[in-house]
């Protein structure tokens, strides 16, 4: 487990570059895949770059990934060689110690943000590569290609970006918190807006929490709560997928926080059809207490319409 987690750290980190490298050229091939759904160069590439370097060593582990690609000569041109060496100084948490790759699924984000990435958001953009083991999420790894720490995403080609990852029973690395307390009168919220059919979900629901402060963080919520800069996420709508949080609610359990559906359900990442649908919603917390009374302020109106096969607990999750 300790070797395909440095090997995620170096691919995601690899597709960091790769992302870079499209942005500087600015020759994105855009290609329109649904209403407000786009695709670029630099999510092929990005794809293509992570999934070749996993499969080149993992040959046996289920790789979910968000683009449909037909297979490339430059597959084999994108795989990264090295290994992540501060990842493998780790000790393996026993619970992993007999995981077999087939009892392994990982899901990835290539590039998420693309609408971002297009009109030159680049702070927006992340990687993302989740690690789940027989439907749990126990891991992941998330990339940030702009990041500087001079908090200009502009600079890209001077950056290498930055790069959080973690594990159930090893914490998380790459990131520090800061203090933070929670205000006597509410939380903060880090939200995820959604598309203009469900805003009103959202409004409502936000209405009902009366949260102190509302931030948005395309991409990169996790990051907000592993900073203390918020205390919860939550997302309404059935539009996001399993590759949109999976390594988010892996880096949330491997900190000790609790992540589920809009129901309180817990999401499965099983490599199967049902779940490749849409997720029906997310909220997640450091905090289990905080996570549940948000969970019994959403408003039942807002749960009413967020239903979809396999959304309940599946295969005994």
């Amino acid at each position: 487990m300790i070797r395909l987690l440095a090997t995620c750290v170096s691919a995601a980190n690899g597709a960091g570059h790769v992302i870079r490298e499209v942005a500087q050229l600015g020759r994105l091939g855009v290609v329109d895949k649904s209403v407000r759904d786009y695709q670029t160069e630099a999510d092929r590439r990005a794809q293509r770059c992570i999934v070749s370097t996993i499969a080149s060593r993992f040959p046996n582990i289920t790789i979910v990934a968000e683009e449909v690609l037909p297979a490339s000569e430059e597959d084999l041109t994108l795989i990264v060689n090295e290994v992540n060496e501060d990842v493998l100084k780790e000790q393996c948490p026993h619970d992993f110690s007999t995981v077999q790759e087939k009892d392994i699924v990982l899901w990835v984000d290539p590039l998420d943000g693309t609408n971002e990435f297009i009109q030159g958001l680049y702070e927006y953009v992340t990687v993302l590569i989740g690690i789940a083991v027989n439907g749990r999420p126990v891991g992941g790894v998330v990339h940030q290609p702009f990041w500087s720490s001079t908090g200009d995403s502009n600079q890209f080609p001077s950056t290498s970006g930055r790069t959080v990852w973690g594990l159930v029973g090893l914490g998380v690395r790459g990131v520090s918190p800061m203090v933070q307390e929670r205000p006597s009168t509410g939380c903060t919220l880090v939200v995820t807006w959604p598309p203009y059919s469900d805003e009103d979900k959202l409004r409502s629901t936000l209405e009902s929490i009366k949260p102190a402060k509302v931030t948005e963080a395309g991409g990169a919520e996790v990051f907000h709560l592993l900073e203390h800069r918020a205390h919860a996420h939550i997302m309404v709508g059935l539009k996001s997928q399993r590759w949109d949080v999976c390594a988010g609610e892996g880096l949330l359990r491997a900190a000790g926080g609790v992540a589920t559906d809009i129901h309180g359900n817990p999401l499965s990442y099983w490599a199967d059809d049902a779940c490749r649908e849409a997720i029906c919603g997310f909220v997640g917390s450091l905090d289990v207490g905080l996570h549940r009374q948000i969970l019994a302020r959403v408003p039942p109106s807002v749960k009413e319409t967020m239903w979809l096969k396999g959304s309940h607990e599946h295969h005994g999750l």
